[in-house]
Formats: structure tokens, sequence, C-alpha cells
């Protein structure tokens, strides 16, 4: 079994269900959020290394504005590229607000394991 498939499998495994995964063009890289008890947690594994970037909904939220929302969801949206040190992934928050749908898009960019945001 590949090193990075073993990561997904083993951090895949300790969230409920993941909703949304995107994988790079070359398998190597991949992105997808859970939410679990109104808490999103979005993962990047890149580089054999899974890398927490949930941080990612409070950039898109702030964008959006801030309410009482009535509903969130975060997801990755898109592959854009990966390296052999970093990998970059658009993900993307809707936000429910009097019934009215409300969203942002945000590039995370990973390297070496560490969450670099834009």
């Amino acid at each position: 079994m590949k090193p990075e498939i073993a990561i997904f499998l083993f951090v895949f495994s300790s969230l409920s269900c993941a909703t949304e995964v995107i994988w790079s063009e070359d398998k190597k890289a991949l992105a997808f959020c859970d939410k679990k008890e109104n808490k999103t947690q979005c993962f990047v594994v890149c580089n054999n290394q899974a890398t927490n970037v949930s941080d990612v909904e409070l950039s898109n939220l702030g964008k959006i504005g801030k309410y009482n929302y009535e509903r969130v969801i975060t997801l990755p949206y898109k592959w854009e590229s990966n390296d052999t040190t970093s990998c970059m992934f658009l993900f993307e928050t809707q936000a429910w607000f009097n019934n009215q749908r409300l969203s942002a898009k945000e590039p995370v960019w990973v390297s070496d394991g560490s969450y670099r945001g834009r």
C-alpha cells in the first residue's frame, strides 16, 4: 500500500465520514473535510503528511461576514498544484443566513506538513 493511502485511511478512520475528497492529478495529494458536532475538520494530505487546515473555514466566514448562521458547510473545491514540498487546494465555505446561501473560496497552501494559508 502506498504511504499516502495509508495516511489517508488513518486520518479518514478517525472521522465519521468525509463528504468530499479531492485528489491531485497525480494522486499524490488529497483534501477532505468532515462535519462533526457542528465543527468542521479539514485536512490536506501532502507528501505523506496529514495537515489540519480547518482554519480555512474561519477565513472564508470572515470574507462572508459575521452572522448567526443557520448552517455552515466547508468542502475542498479544487486541486491547484503540488510538488515535492508543497500542495495547494481551494476550499469553499457555504453559509446560510435568513434562508439565503452565501459562499466564499480560499486557497490553502500546505508546505512541509504546515498550513501556510494562501
